[in-house]
């Protein structure tokens, strides 16, 4: 028996190795050299069952899951399709919006499977889709894009500062400041010009420019080299060859094609220099139409590449929020017909997918799964009795009774003077002042991130906002949801203690808790909540990967913690290696959180819930190994002391979306379900309890509920 299933074994490994090289001689343009070979390796995984006692174990349950997701993803690998991360995008079609001449906004979706116990006992796989919306660069030449971004003005979108921040930083797009490349005046392989879409003009002012010294590309263009990097682009003088002429972008120079030389071999004769220029007319009896623009270059060969391209489509992140939200919004109603086209159109669930036929998969019902949901009754707020910014904000402050003495320091410095920015942190508290708040002209992500970091060296709070934002303090009438939203959050930065979190008895007239007293004393008695969230950098670059580079900012730890009650907090950041998922020095960290509760509390608490965000669902094995080093850090505190622990992973991002069973209405507040809305998931991957929350009443488009993964639970 062992031999023969080492032999068929050894027959599925030689049957995928025939098939691997018959895809690569019909596909040689995938890859670089000629001839190329590939080891192929092949690990068995053993065996996965779909039906019978073992289908539901935690591992089988993990690699059905994947088998299922492999196989419905068979039909979207196809040039049909853009797949990003998690989400898939149709390449032809799915346009929402078009912010400018060379920006479209494109729909997509993504999807998540789980393996579930269905009522028979046996697995059963529940499908999620959610809509996904997302801006791209059009197919366009490299020239029209950039005088399209030079145009603009800068700013968001155009040579402005880096984009937004988020649970992955969005990083700032290669093609929002980039640089022309040199193109050729090339022709088709039927002899005729490829027509040119740009406006020759503008390129030949931008040559003037970069030859000249001062202007748009010189001035930015330390910040176009840090951002092409990374960059895969598609030079047209190698169209048609038999192998992938695919280059990613290390670097733009300094000099232009014509000044620019590098040392060509010559067979038979002794090496000489060359420049750029005339190298492509040498070679590729090409002669360059804007010799006189920037180079750039991969370090994969010695030689400098000219690239001139055809501006491949390319995902863009930056500045296109705006076009994303507000009235290009969807709304439920939209996102149930869009999650519909998906299935019938891109998965064909319901007809015509080999795939699923070739495996015998069969979608039994596409209609979205009915369940039963709760409505969770918002917490009743006591506020202190003593009614203790500036003018208008202190008004505000003490409308809300937050407690603020008539004592502000203000100071003017430019935007960029970080190290003036320091100094001032530092003096603040030397003068025992509580929070620095920063107001700026428009939103600027790089300030902010000096904000955060002096906070964390200087041990000095910090809040910014926009000139728009502090406007709206002035204002008579309207504002009033950002007014709250930055008390909220200036209440919570210096401590939250002007008021108290009490469970309500009674919510829209009718009982939300029999003994809300009882409830209290066994949720809040003698309890740390402790939250952990980690914010990481943008992904890495194909570039970095292949050259195994971690060149980012570090992983941020934000950590909160409350006192004697709820409300009151505690908090601190910390730095970790780049994109590091797993929570470290946890020794020193955790100690900080219990040293704060014994001093406001006189005594330890008993039982700590533990949130963790910024993980996912491949991390629960690292989170429970955490969850030991904290049990270790509680006996390093005090001998003997071992609280009870309930960790939680927390994923504001989740797929799953919730709606009224009979959507109503024209507006977000009506088609959406209301804040408070609770619901147990469908079953998790892993066997483990789980449920989803929406947090917040939105304004626009659909809630996006936050998802709750309890891995330990020890609350007795």
């Amino acid at each position: 028996m062992g031999p023969r299933h080492v032999r068929n074994g050894r027959l599925k490994r030689l049957s995928s190795y025939v098939i691997f090289k018959k895809w690569c001689q019909l596909n040689p343009d995938v890859f670089r050299e000629k001839d190329t070979e590939f080891e192929i390796r092949i690990r068995s995984i053993g065996e996965v069952y779909t039906r019978g006692d073992k289908a539901l174990d935690e591992k089988n349950r993990s690699e059905l899951t994947r088998c299922v997701e492999t196989i419905s993803n068979q039909i979207l690998h196809t040039e049909r399709f853009f797949l990003f991360n998690s989400g898939t995008y149709p390449v032809q079609g799915g346009v929402l919006n078009k912010p400018d001449a060379v920006t479209e906004i494109k729909s997509g979706f993504s999807k998540v499977y789980r393996v579930v116990a269905a009522k028979s006992g046996q697995p059963k796989a529940v499908l999620t889709v959610d809509t996904a919306s997302s801006p791209f660069f059009k197919a366009t030449s490299v020239p029209k894009f950039v005088v399209s971004k030079l145009q603009s003005g800068g700013g968001r979108g155009g040579f402005g500062g880096r984009g937004g921040r988020g649970g992955d930083r969005e990083r700032m797009s290669v093609m929002e400041i980039a640089v022309t490349i040199a193109v050729v005046a090339q022709r088709r392989n039927d002899g005729g010009l490829i027509i040119m879409d740009f406006d020759e003009r503008a390129v030949k002012d931008m040559e003037r420019d970069f030859k000249s010294g001062p202007g748009p590309i010189c001035n930015n263009l330390k910040t176009i080299k840090a951002a092409l990097k990374g960059l895969e682009c598609y030079p047209l003088h190698l169209k048609g060859k038999q192998t992938n002429c695919a280059i990613i972008i290390d670097k733009i120079h300094d000099a232009s094609a014509i000044k620019l030389c590098f040392t060509k071999d010559d067979e038979g004769n002794e090496p000489f220099q060359i420049n750029i220029a005339d190298y492509f007319k040498q070679v590729y009896c090409y002669t360059l139409k804007f010799p006189d623009l920037p180079v750039v270059g991969d370090c994969e060969f010695d030689l400098p590449i000219v690239v001139p391209r055809s501006g491949r489509t390319r995902k863009s992140q930056i500045g296109q929020q705006s076009n994303m939200a507000g009235r290009n919004s969807s709304l439920p109603k939209q996102h149930a017909v869009e999650a519909r086209r998906v299935l019938d159109e891109y998965l064909k669930a319901n007809s015509g997918n080999q795939y699923f036929k070739a495996f015998r998969l069969h979608l039994k019902s596409s209609s979205p799964i009915i369940m039963d949901a709760k409505i969770l009754g918002p917490p009743n707020l006591k506020f202190h009795n003593k009614l203790n910014f500036m003018s208008k904000l202190y008004d505000q402050c003490s409308q809300q009774r937050f407690r603020m003495k008539k004592r502000w320091d203000v100071q003017t410095s430019h935007p960029d003077a970080f190290e003036d920015l320091r100094r001032y942190m530092e003096l603040a508290k030397e003068k025992d002042i509580i929070i620095v708040i920063g107001i700026v002209e428009e939103k600027k992500p790089l300030m902010h991130d000096y904000m955060k970091y002096y906070e964390e060296k200087v041990g000095m709070q910090t809040i910014q906002i926009t000139k728009d934002t502090a406007r709206k303090f002035t204002q008579k009438g309207g504002g009033k949801q950002t007014i709250d939203n930055v008390l909220r959050k200036l209440n919570s930065t210096c401590g939250g203690t002007n008021f108290y979190v009490q469970i309500a008895g009674k919510h829209r007239n009718g009982n939300a808790c029999t003994d809300a007293r009882e409830l209290y004393k066994k949720l809040y008695r003698q309890t740390q909540f402790i939250g952990f969230e980690l914010s990481h950098t943008g992904a890495r670059t194909r570039f970095d990967i292949q050259k195994d580079i971690y060149d980012g900012d570090p992983t941020s730890v934000g950590v909160g913690y409350s006192l004697r009650h709820a409300s009151q907090l505690g908090g601190f950041i910390y730095f970790q290696d780049t994109r590091l998922h797993k929570l470290t020095r946890l020794d020193v960290k955790f100690r900080i959180c219990l040293e704060g509760y014994l001093k406001a509390d006189q005594r330890l608490p008993k039982q700590l819930v533990i949130y963790h965000i910024g993980s996912g669902e491949g991390d629960y094995a690292q989170i429970r190994g955490e969850v030991e080093e904290m049990r270790e850090a509680c006996l390093n505190f005090k001998a003997e002391y071992k609280p009870r622990f309930v960790v939680i992973l927390v994923q504001r991002r989740s797929s799953i979306r919730v709606f009224p069973k009979r959507i109503e209405g024209n507006n977000s507040k009506a088609q959406n379900v209301p804040s408070g809305t609770c619901v147990d998931t469908v079953g998790n991957a892993h066997g483990l309890d789980e449920f989803v929350l929406c947090c917040q009443t939105p304004l626009i488009g659909i809630v996006r509920p936050t998802k709750y993964t309890i891995l330990v639970n020890v609350s007795g």
